[in-house]
Parts: structure tokens; sequence; C-alpha cells
């Protein structure tokens, strides 16, 4: 693993006279400028930049990655979720996944299965190491984010640092990103798969029946990552 990377810039220099007054960094590419906006009325010294690594830097250990429900579901599918939870844990060492919004709506509001839902969230809470928070609202969000801050900062150094850039993953690491995307797969049914076929073009040739060697693929989730594979792509409006 790369060593982290070298600090970007502090913040002491925007504090001095201010020994009490909770600084956070936010991404200027935050879908919701209200919780800044919140934040600065507590008297939070709020900057606003794009950020390598998350969405919210705390302190010099903590950076979040905030996402409503809708978004979270998304980044299943996508795999963004994984690579984030990876620079994240890359990068800090107290990282957080917040996931704003109503919770009974997370198996409703998209058509993915229950067990993968749970399977993300276990495997960000077990396999990366990244703590799950919810909150049903921006205003309790902000609550969060404030709260934290404050807890970190209070009666310590406010020489924050920024990390630069991402943690670059090396082959291996792609390959299991590229395998962990697929409907019903998580890191540890990724290696397996990798293991037992050597390549992701293997997994992708293979059959239904030759998925099912490995442990826990039935056939309901062979035939479906081999759907992916095969069926023809068409363009959602």
């Amino acid at each position: 693993m790369e060593r982290k990377r070298e600090k970007q810039e502090t913040l002491a220099k925007h504090v001095k006279g201010k020994k009490d007054q909770i600084v956070i960094y936010v991404d200027s590419r935050e879908q919701n400028p209200a919780i800044a906006n919140k934040l600065s009325s507590l008297e939070c010294d709020v900057r606003v930049k794009m950020l390598d690594v998350g969405d919210y830097v705390l302190s010099d250990a903590v950076v979040v990655e905030r996402k409503t429900l809708a978004d979270f579901l998304q980044s299943i599918i996508d795999g963004r979720l994984f690579e984030q939870l990876v620079n994240m844990k890359s990068n800090y060492e107290k990282p957080l996944l917040l996931i704003e919004g109503e919770l009974s709506r997370i198996y409703t509001i998209r058509n993915i299965h229950k067990n993968s839902i749970i399977g993300a969230l276990t495997s960000a809470a077990l396999n990366y190491q990244v703590p799950v928070m919810f909150t049903g609202s921006a205003r309790e969000t902000v609550d969060f984010l404030y709260n934290i801050a404050k807890r970190e900062q209070l009666g310590k150094s406010k020489d924050i640092r920024l990390r630069i850039g991402r943690k670059k993953m090396n082959l291996a690491e792609q390959q299991r990103f590229i395998v962990e995307s697929l409907p019903f797969v998580g890191p540890k049914m990724a290696k397996a798969l990798l293991k037992e076929f050597g390549s992701v073009r293997e997994i992708a040739n293979a059959y239904s029946k030759d998925l099912q060697k490995v442990e826990n693929l039935g056939l309901k989730k062979a035939k479906h990552i081999k759907k992916v594979f095969r069926e023809k792509y068409i363009e959602e409006d």
C-alpha cells in the first residue's frame, strides 16, 4: 500500500485568534450547499474547495463521504462505493460513510435486491472497516458533522491536513474492483471467483454452472451475473 499522501495545506494560519472555532473542509461538488451554509451559521470556519477524498474533512483523521439514499444505491450499481471506501481508508485514519434519508425506504426506492444492499453495508463496515452512520435529514447531517468536528478539534491542534490525490489501485485491486461491481458479489466472493477462474475474462466467459463452483454462488446469482455480461446495452434516458 502506498504511504499516506503528503499534506496539501494546513488550517493553522486561518484560525489565529479563533482558538475554539471549528474548522471544516467541504467539497465544492457537494450536492446540498445548505449543509455548508448551516455549518457556517454555527460559527464554523467552513472552507469550500475541491476535495480529492470524501465530502467533508472534519479533522486530520476524520473524512466523511455523505450520500443520500438514492446516491448510495446508485453507487452500489455503478461500483463507485467501493472505490470511495478504498480511497477514504487509504488516506484517513477515521473514515465515515454517512447515509442520509428515511431509512425505511432504502429497500423500496430502487429495484435492488435487499441482500445486495445489506451486503454492501456489511462489506463497508467489516471488509473495508469504514463505519456507516445514518441520518434522517440534512438538518440531522449538520448536527452529526458539527458534533464530530467539535469532538475532534476542541482542545487539539487545528493543523488539518488534506490528502492530495487518490490511492492508485494495483492490478489485483483493479481486478477485484471490477468483479465486486457484479450483482451479489462482495469482496470475499470476488476473491474466490478470481482464484477459481484466474482472470476477469475467464469469469465473463464461464457458464452459469461453472460459476456455481464458488461457495455461496447459487444458480440465481450465477444467471444474474451472466446476464450482466451477455445482455445488449441499452441507453436509459
